[in-house]
């Protein structure tokens, strides 16, 4: 099952994480210079650094969608730079994960 995340901070690392440790393929999208504080807890810094590993989880930055489907078939969370959330649109996800979906919960796409 695929999952967009919209964002790429603390919390929703948090968020991908679990996915990710569940089974889950995760593309997350961020926007083009992050404000995350807690950045060692992030995948945030991806965006800038190319790369992020949270609690041995790596994430790579990823400038198409082919891209974000090549790094997910590897194992990896997709970080792609998506500021309106136009172009994850196309990457035919099950459900996705904002900071303000109701309760937390994954949304149907």
């Amino acid at each position: 099952m695929r999952v967009w995340i919209k964002g790429a901070g603390d919390l929703a690392t948090g968020i991908a994480c679990r996915l990710y440790r569940s089974g889950f393929q995760v593309m997350m999208t961020e926007i083009k210079v992050p404000t995350t504080v807690r950045r060692t807890v992030a995948f945030s810094p991806a965006v800038y650094e190319g790369e992020a590993v949270v609690e041995g989880i790596r994430a790579v930055r990823c400038e198409t969608l082919e891209a974000a489907d090549e790094a997910v078939n590897k194992g990896l969370v997709a970080v792609l730079v998506d500021e309106t959330g136009e172009t994850a649109r196309g990457w035919n996800a099950d459900a996705w994960w904002t900071p303000s979906s109701p309760n937390g919960t994954l949304e149907p796409l």
